[in-house]
Order: structure tokens, then C-alpha cells, then sequence
């Protein structure tokens, strides 16, 4: 009260209001004004003063409302009220932007205040002093009369605002300038303040303050059709119709399209009102951003404070709104830990009542964490279940959105580039579903191609140089070391001589594609160009293609009049396109083993662009991915046979299976294959499995290796399988998920070991049986899981008559195949050791140490992995314990010999190397 008088004391004020309202007093305008109006009275005179202005004017309370008053603490000139103003000025401008954009107002605040400086800078010569003077008092005059106007109890900044966009003055011709009119901003301010809900600023625009309407974001053009999805969209316009609980729930795993059915929904209100209900024309979406709604709450029910003001401005609306909570589910965890009743319980009472409608979308181990249990809530939704895109519509989608890329990269998209993102994406993508996890590799690689366009170097030039300077880096550190190293020396110089050649290998094919690209793309645009003037002619028209066609076509080098008839205009066109493209192949062909090999060069994004983005996404060799499924089961026994020893008639089955599937000849709705594998521990059975996830699947991490020795207890075999059912620990916890279904749902392409099967209880078989024949398992959690893309093997330490005795015949009919594995011999068993040994000798040879067994060394590790029971199984051990180690003490001592091979011997019953101390191989002595 004491701040409003210092503020009447500069005024000579006498309040004229309408001839029915009494005057109004000093104190009276004092307790009719809101917090938020005097402190922007108090701003308007703050930034006269600071102007130097002789009087505050319309454009002060102008420049308060839209830009504020900002004032160093240590400037003498400051403000009294400082402190009061800056407490409300965010909550002005707030409303009054709020305010602004509900009356047709398109810029952002940003361009709003940059408008604002340039309309009305700061004079250039300052006033003696500041006096507040008539025509501050015929403005707040004029500000309390809209106040009593619309029978307002108190005077607020829309009034103020309001009162701006009346005024006949520079004030008044801005506000209109930047796109509101005095009725524009009377019919939003009436729209806001109506209803008791309304008590102050606070409480007004809180859906554009914690919202955005997607159906004006549609209109826009900021959110794009959603293709692919009308089935959904058109359920969830139905369920928003219904008498009673016209809400709906959405769920499915992220990534499937949650969100983008709803914008979906808005862009068909936005852009084909005419297909939809009626009770939905002219409706609003608002999403709600949680994050916003709970961010700053610092007060014990200020959350849902706000979630009231939201709710109250809904209900109000004269327009239909509708609610969109995307994670609805952190309202039921966070709303009541901010204190008072949680923001759920606010929400359940609204929706049961007609006229407030709502959308919200969760996945479904957080809809079954955190909302299943509250059946109240449930019950006032109705359920639209999403479930992933396939492959075929998620190429759709891409190709519906095929353009919206084109625009935005200024490159093109060939068609196999988008079945390739689809397929790839489904194939090595597993943290993702689809359609989302295709968008991505398809955005990322028309930015590559886009930036190699610009004349950018490719990242793998820069990956590459970086490698460079680091292993010279570490080069230079190794001179002036002893002989010792001299070994270590050699094989870093090989491995910088191998970087070198790769680098300059990508510089040249960077620097040739360079040359042509650019005359590469303009004959592809004219292509286009001319491709699609072709269409505005036919080759048996005679009537004059006219004047407009004519000057199009020479401006892309086709010499033709205006007089010239179809016909003629059709021969000069297509002769003019084999030109181009004869010259286009002429480039290409000089280029074409670059794009081969770097996959540099290319006019338009292609597949190789999309399979190196996943290749480095997922961390898989660009090879794997880029060759087709068909080539690589074609190869895949040459691939897997010097890698599993002596199993041949193993891998051939494996490979046989997969090629089966990719000829599309086996059966599609069961799994690739179905082996049982039979043998002692370490015949190769575990390894097969592993190779098989390498090199056919593309990635070792594609296997998944349950030990059934976990699944003998009849009370969780099953559940551990498939997730805990619902009563009992862990249902609808990622915890409680199966071992089995929820690794295949996230990546249904897998090589699924089930090991040690004996061990497992007789119900697990059930399960698989339900596998082997209709290629499906649901889980607890009733979803469908898909095996058809899986290579399922039992494994057991068995023989095959043991087999046959312990399982039912149906099951292991189910099969496609029992395989025994040969024990492996001692002659075998060599082989074996030098296959094991060559990997390890190649790190070694890495860090300076050159090691070669001799063959009674060979011999040696050969016995003592047939004599063990896992066989080839203790290889690595053995080779570690009686080699590795050795090497390792010799070396931390500095005694290893410079510059030549250590061979590793076996005689007189012990390993020994040559020259090497036999100290230097021991461990440390106490004392030492």
C-alpha cells in the first residue's frame, strides 16, 4: 500500500470514470490493482526516469509490459521499488506474451522487444526531471475504466495491455503492428479472465505456459501427417466421442509412435477437419510438458496448484480442448511428493465428469509399475494399444516422409536408401522399435551426404589423422628406450605405415569424387528438371507448347519456341536427357571404384550411406551390414569352419538352416533353426553358438546363453522364463521380466543357447514346444514374443541314446536336427591349440613381444587340453598359465630379449624360452 502512494504522490490524477461508478480514490486504486499491474505502473515510471523522459506516456507502460525494467544494484539512478518490480516482472511479461499470441500474434518474444527498441529508443537528450504528469493520469484513467467496463474487481496487466491496443498513439499503432487489434486482445483477455477461477495473473494462460497447441503447431506446418497410423488415429477420434470416458490411454514400447498418433490427430483437425466427428472440428490438443508443470515447484502443493489452474482454464474454454499427457505415468509418481494430494487424484474427478477430455500415452512396464494398480484411474480411460510399425510400414512411413528430408538436407533419397533404413534398423537396432529407430539413420544420412556435398571431409579422414598423431605420439615416446623395445618399434611403425595407406587411400577418393560431384549433382537436378517437363508433353501433340513451357525448357537447354508443337518438344527433351545422363555416366564411371570402396561420391543418399550410420552406431563391421543376408549364408560354412575345428558336419547344419530361410523355401513362422547339440565339455559346442551370432547375425552380442541349471525349481522355471505373473515379486518390474522372452523381444534375432538342458524342469519343454511350432511365447505380461527370427539350441554334456531316454519323443521331434560332436584327439587337437594360440600371439606381437611354439611346445598345450575333461575348453587357461604369464614377469623386468622372436619349447618336463633368464620368468621371491 505505502509503494502505491510514493506512486500517486508523482501523479496530479483526477480519476473520471464512467457516470455510474463512483470516484476513485488513491486508495482505492491501491487495493484494486493486482501485485503484477502496480509493479508495472512502477516500471513505467522507473523507465521514464532512466530515459530521462519529462513525462511517463502510453510507451512507457509499453516498454514495462513487453521489455521490463532492468537496472544494474549499483547504479545510483535505480529505482526505489526496484525490488518489487523485478519480484513480478517475469510473471508481466508472461501474461502479456501469453496475451499477445492468444491475439493473433505470431512473433516471439525475442522479435517483439527487438521491434520494441527500434520503435522507440531512448531520446537522445534527457528531460530535467521526470514528472508522472496528465498523461499518466489520463492512462491509468482509461486502464481503470476497462477495469469497471468488464466488471472487474481489480485492475490487471491485461487491462493495461488492453488499454495499449486502444490508444490512438506510436504505443497503441505497435501493438497493432506486431499483429493484435484492441478486439483481438479484448476477446483473449475475456476468454482468460472469465470464470472464478480467475483470481490473478498467476492463473491466467496456464495452458500456454505449460503447453502447446499441436493443432495450431499443425497449421504451421510444424508437425507432419502421420503416415501409416489412420487406423489408430481414427480409434482414438472415436474414443474421444464417446458419452462417458471420451479418454484415451496409449501405450506401447517407446519409440513405436505414441506421441506422433496424437499430432496425427492434430494435423487431420488442422488440415482435413471434414473427415472427423464434428465434436472434434475446431478443437485444440494441448501437450502438457511435465517437465515444466513440476520444474520450480518449490512449495508444498504448488504442483498441483498448478495442474488446477490448467484444468480450470480447460474447462472454462469456450473452444473444446483436449489434454495431452505424453508419460502420463509421472503424474502418478511425482504429484504426491510434492506434498498434498497427488496429481492423479486431482485428474480423476475431471475426467469422470463431461467436458474435459484427455490423452495419455505410457509404455507398458511403467502403465503396469504405476498405473494398472490404480483401478479408479483406469477405469475413466479407454485403451489404444501401439504396437511397432513392420518393416514393410515403417518403408511407407519413410517414403511418406521421404520429402519433408529432401528440404531439409537439399539432397535426394533414392528408394533402396529407405528400404535399407527400414531393414537395417529392424535387423541391428534393438534399443528402439519401430517406426523411431529407422528415422534417425535416415536423418543422419542425408546430414553426411549433405555435408560431403558442402566439400566437408569425411569422419573417417579425421578418425583416421587423429589415429595418426596418436601413434607417432606414442612412437616418439619409445626413442631413447632400450634395445628392448626395438621389437615393439618395428610393429608400431607397421601399424602407422598400415594407418598412412588407409588415409591417403580415403584422401584420394575424397579428392577424385570431389572433382566431378558438383558437376554430378547439377546434371542431376536438370534430370529432374527436365523429367518432369517431360510430363507437360506428349510425343503425338500438335499444339504449340506456349510460351511459359518454352522459356522453362531453354533455360534448361532445350532450344525450342513457343510455336514448337508437343511433339517436337518431347524429341528435344528426351534427346537433351540422354545427353546428360551419357555425360553423367562418363563421370561416374571414373569415380565408381571410390564409391565402392569408401562409398564416396553418390549424387543421393543410397544404402551404403544408411548401413556405415548403423555400422558405427551399433559398433558392427560395415562389411556385416552391408552385405545382403543372401550372400553371407551363401559363404557362411567357408566363414565358420576355421573357426569351429573339426565340427564340419555341425556347421554345415547351422549354414543350411540359414540359407534355407534366406532362399524364403523353410518355414517362415517357425524359428531359423532347431539343434540340439550333443558331446563332452570343449568339442566346439558353446563356440558354434558364438560364431553362428558373429558372422550370421552380425553382432556376438546376438547370444543369449541361459544356463537351465537356474530353471529346475517347479515354482520359477516358467516365470523365470517368461516374467513373473502377476501376484506374485517382480511382476511389472524390469526385474521380474523374463530371461528368455524380454531378450528376444528387444532383438528377436538371436542365437537362443539353452545349455545344460538336463538340468531344466520338464515345464520348460512345454514352453519350447510352443516355440518350435508356432514360432511365438507370450509373456507374463501377454505380449507376443517373436522367435521366428532365431537360432534355438539345446545343449547337453550327453549322448544322443542318453537323450532319448530322459526326453519325450515330441520334444525332441520338434527339432530340426541332433547333433553329436566329435571328441577331439590329440592329432586334433593341434590344430586346435594354433588356431587358439594365434589371436593371443598377435596381441603380444602388439605390445613388442614376438612369440612362436615349437611343436613339442605345440604338443605339450595339445595333451594337456586332451587330457583335461573340458578339453579344447582350458586351452586359453593353459596357454596363459604356462606362457603368457612367464612373458608377462619378464617383461615388467626389462629382460625381455631386443629385436627378436622368443620361441617357447618343451623339454625336460618344463616350458622354457629362448633367451630368456630363467630369473627373469619367475615370480617374485620374498625379499626381492
Amino acid at each position: 500500500m505505502k509503494r502505491f502512494y510514493n506512486l500517486i504522490a508523482f501523479c496530479t490524477l483526477s480519476f473520471c470514470l464512467q457516470s455510474f461508478a463512483p470516484p476513485s480514490t488513491p486508495e482505492d486504486i491501491a487495493k484494486r490493482s493486482t501485485p503484477a499491474a502496480q509493479a508495472t505502473m512502477f516500471a513505467a515510471i522507473a523507465i521514464a526516469q532512466a530515459e530521462g523522459a519529462s513525462e511517463v506516456k502510453p510507451e512507457h507502460f509499453l516498454k514495462a509490459i513487453l521489455r521490463g525494467y532492468h537496472v544494474r544494484d549499483d547504479d545510483p539512478a535505480k529505482s526505489s521499488n526496484t525490488a518489487f518490480i523485478r519480484q513480478h516482472q517475469q510473471l508481466v511479461q508472461e501474461t502479456a506474451y501469453a496475451l499477445l499470441t492468444r491475439s493473433g500474434v505470431k512473433m516471439d518474444q525475442n522479435t517483439v522487444q527487438t521491434k520494441l527498441r527500434v520503435r522507440f529508443p531512448a531520446p537522445s537528450t534527457r528531460a530535467a526531471g521526470t514528472a508522472t504528469g496528465a498523461a499518466f493520469s489520463d492512462f491509468v484513467d482509461r486502464v481503470d475504466a476497462i477495469s469497471r467496463e468488464f466488471g472487474g474487481k481489480q485492475i490487471w496487466v491485461p487491462h493495461i495491455l488492453l488499454a495499449l491496443a486502444r490508444e490512438n498513439t506510436e504505443a497503441g499503432a505497435f501493438v497493432k503492428e506486431i499483429g493484435a487489434t484492441d478486439k483481438t486482445v479484448e476477446h483473449a483477455m475475456l476468454a482468460a479472465m472469465g470464470g472464478p477461477d480467475a483470481t490473478d495473473e498467476k492463473s491466467l494462460f496456464q495452458l500456454d505456459k505449460y503447453g502447446k497447441d499441436l493443432v495450431e503447431l499443425a497449421r504451421e506446418g510444424k508437425i507432419d501427417p502421420a503416415i501409416g497410423r489412420e487406423a489408430e488415429i481414427n480409434k482414438l477420434a472415436d474414443i474421444l466421442g464417446l458419452r462417458s470416458k471420451p479418454n484415451g490411454l496409449l501405450r506401447g514400447e517407446p519409440g513405436v509412435g505414441k506421441t506422433q498418433i496424437v499430432e496425427g490427430l492434430a494435423y487431420m483437425i488442422a488440415h482435413h477437419p471434414e473427415s472427423l466427428p464434428a465434436d472434434l472440428k475446431g478443437a485444440k490438443i494441448y501437450a502438457i510438458d511435465l517437465g515444466a508443470l513440476i520444474g520450480g515447484a518449490k512449495f508444498q502443493g504448488e504442483f498441483e496448484e498448478r495442474l488446477k489452474f490448467v484444468i480450470a482454464e480447460v474447462a472454462k474454454s469456450k473452444d473444446p480442448i483436449i489434454l495431452f499427457f505424453d508419460e502420463v505415468h509421472v503424474l502418478a509418481k511425482l504429484g504426491g511428493a510434492q506434498g498434498g494430494a497427488g496429481a492423479i487424484d486431482l485428474l480423476k474427478p475431471v475426467l469422470s465428469r463431461n467436458g474435459v477430455r484427455a490423452i495419455g500415452a505410457t509404455t507398458i512396464d511403467e502403465y503396469r509399475q504405476y498405473l494398472e494398480k490404480d483401478g479408479a484411474f483406469e477405469r475413466r480411460f479407454q485403451f489404444l494399444d501401439v504396437n511397432p510399425s513392420s518393416v514393410q510400414e515403417t518403408i511407407l512411413i519413410l517414403k511418406g516422409l521421404r520429402e519433408k528430408y529432401e528440404e531439409h538436407h537439399k539432397v535426394r533419397y533414392s528408394i533402396e536408401a529407405l528400404v535399407a533404413a527400414a531393414r537395417l534398423s529392424d535387423r541391428f537396432v534393438h534399443d528402439k522399435a519401430l517406426p523411431d529407430k529407422a528415422l534417425g539413420p535416415s536423418d543422419l544420412a542425408g546430414r553426411a551426404l549433405s555435408r560431403e556435398h558442402a566439400g566437408a571431409k569425411p569422419e573417417e579422414i579425421a578418425k583416421l589423422e587423429k589415429q595418426l598423431l596418436a601413434l607417432n605420439v606414442e612412437l616418439e615416446l619409445l626413442k631413447g628406450e632400450e634395445a628392448v623395445v626395438a621389437k615393439q618399434r618395428a610393429v608400431m611403425l607397421d601399424r602407422i605405415a598400415a594407418v598412412e595407406e588407409e588415409l591417403k587411400g580415403w584422401q584420394t577418393a575424397f579428392n577424385k569424387t570431389q572433382e566431378v560431384l558438383p558437376n554430378l549433382i547439377e546434371s542431376d537436378n536438370l534430370v529432374a528438371k527436365l523429367g518432369a517437363s517431360l510430363n507437360g508433353v506428349k510425343p503425338d501433340d500438335a499444339n504449340p507448347i506456349g510460351k511459359d513451357l518454352a522459356d522453362e525448357l531453354n533455360k534448361l537447354g532445350v532450344m525450342v519456341t513457343e510455336h514448337s508443337p508437343g511433339a517436337e518438344a518431347y524429341i528435344s527433351i528426351r534427346k537433351e536427357l540422354d545427353t546428360i545422363r551419357s555425360k553423367s555416366q562418363e563421370m561416374e564411371a571414373g569415380i565408381q571404384e571410390y564409391r565402392k570402396k569408401y562409398g564416396l561420391g553418390y549424387t543421393q543418399v543410397e544404402p551404403i550411406h544408411v548401413a556405415r550410420i548403423v555400422a558405427e552406431s551399433r559398433g558392427i563391421p560395415l562389411d556385416i551390414i552391408a552385405t545382403s543376408d543372401k550372400e553371407r549364408f551363401l559363404r557362411a560354412h567357408l566363414t565358420m569352419k576355421p573357426k569351429v575345428k573339426h565340427q564340419d558336419h555341425a556347421v554345415l547344419a547351422v549354414a543350411d538352416a540359414f540359407n534355407r530361410r534366406a532362399s524364403g523355401l523353410g518355414n517362415p513362422n517357425k524359428p531359423i533353426g532347431g539343434f540340439i547339440f550333443l558331446g563332452p565339455t570343449g568339442v566346439g559346442k558353446t563356440l558354434l553358438c558364438k560364431v553362428a551370432a558373429t558372422y550370421l547375425f552380425g553382432d556376438p552380442g546376438a547370444l543369449l546363453e541361459l544356463n537351465m541349471a537356474n530353471f529346475r525349481d517347479p515354482q520359477t522355471a516358467v516365470s523365470g522364463l517368461i516374467g513373473a505373473t502377476a501376484g506374485y515379486v517382480g511382476f511389472g518390474e524390469k526385474g521380474g521380466q523374463g530371461q528368455l522372452t524380454e531378450p528376444v523381444r528387444q532383438n528377436p534375432y538371436r542365437v537362443v543357447l539353452l545349455d545344460e538342458i538336463d538340468k531344466a524342469h520338464p515345464d520348460v519343454f512345454t514352453l519350447l514346444l510352443k516355440v518350435m511350432e508356432d514360432g511365438f511365447l507370450k509373456d507374463s505380461s501377454g505380449r507376443m514374443v517373436d522367435f521366428r527370427n532365431t537360432l534355438l539350441i539345446m545343449n547337453g554334456n550327453m549322448t544322443e541314446e542318453e537323450l532319448y531316454r530322459k526326453f519325450r519323443k515330441e520334444v525332441i521331434g520338434r527339432f530340426d536336427e541332433v547333433i553329436t560332436f566329435h571328441d577331439i584327439d590329440l592329432e586334433k587337437m593341434r590344430g586346435v591349440v594354433a588356431t587358439v594360440f594365434e589371436p593371443i600371439r598377435t596381441q603380444m606381437l602388439d605390445n613388442g613381444v614376438d612369440v612362436k611354439l615349437t611343436q613339442a611346445a605345440l604338443d605339450q598345450l595339445a595333451k594337456l587340453a586332451s587330457e583335461d575333461d573340458l578339453g579344447a575348453r582350458r586351452l586359453n587357461q593353459a596357454i596363459e598359465k604356462q606362457i603368457v604369464d612367464p612373458l608377462a614377469r619378464a617383461k615388467n623386468r626389462d629382460m625381455l630379449p631386443a629385436d627378436q622372436t622368443i620361441e617357447v619349447d618343451f623339454a625336460d618336463g618344463k616350458f622354457k624360452f629362448s633367451g630368456v633368464c630363467i630369473k627373469a620368468l619367475e615370480r617374485v621371491a620374498e625379499g626381492e
